[in-house]
């Protein structure tokens, strides 16, 4: 015998997954007092060498050069626009706080969850009297970021963790976009 099951009275949950666009390279960019969005810049592990490693790329690197993680130096293009950038963890960790703060603002640290330093979750469910729906958190939150610290986020939107990183991972063409 098949049991069918009622999905409709299972509990949902409003969870976001916030990600930080080429977070190491964006911060580097913001530091410089120029914008993460329209710089040519990389963060580099050991620039002196041909090998030296990709550790971040801005957007516009991935976009018109196709440069990303895990790229080397010798793929970078001989382009006078390109800023390579020593890596500065302690920076990096200084600015995650910020933003972990920030989205603190929104939920009690019992409903976020970091993942990594440029991602973390949060379970919105419970906040909407305070800040309105779902898109509506997700919208401040994204604009918050970007005013007080000039980074631009991505934020997908699920009922629980794996559905809102597959519709961030949707919405950056990632997984299959049909």
């Amino acid at each position: 015998m098949v049991r069918e099951i009622d999905y409709s009275v299972a509990p949902r949950r409003d969870i976001l997954c916030i990600d930080v666009k080429s977070f190491f390279a964006s911060v580097e960019c913001v530091k410089r007092h120029l914008n993460p969005l329209t710089t040519y810049l990389v963060v580099m592990s050991h620039a002196e060498r041909q090998g030296g490693l990709v550790l971040a790329a801005s957007p516009m690197m991935k976009a018109e050069f196709g440069i990303k993680t895990g790229s080397r130096r010798y793929e970078l293009p001989d382009d006078s626009r390109i800023i390579i950038a020593p890596p500065r963890m302690n920076l990096y960790l200084h600015v995650n706080e910020m933003i972990l703060k920030i989205a603190r603002r929104y939920v009690s640290k019992d409903d976020l969850y970091v993942f990594s330093i440029d991602e973390f979750f949060m379970d919105v469910t419970q906040y909407h009297a305070l800040f309105g729906d779902t898109m509506s958190i997700a919208k401040r939150l994204q604009q918050d970021i970007w005013q007080e610290l000039r980074l631009a986020v991505t934020i997908g939107i699920g009922e629980n963790p794996f559905l809102g990183k597959s519709h961030w991972m949707w919405k950056q063409n990632i997984i299959g976009a049909a």
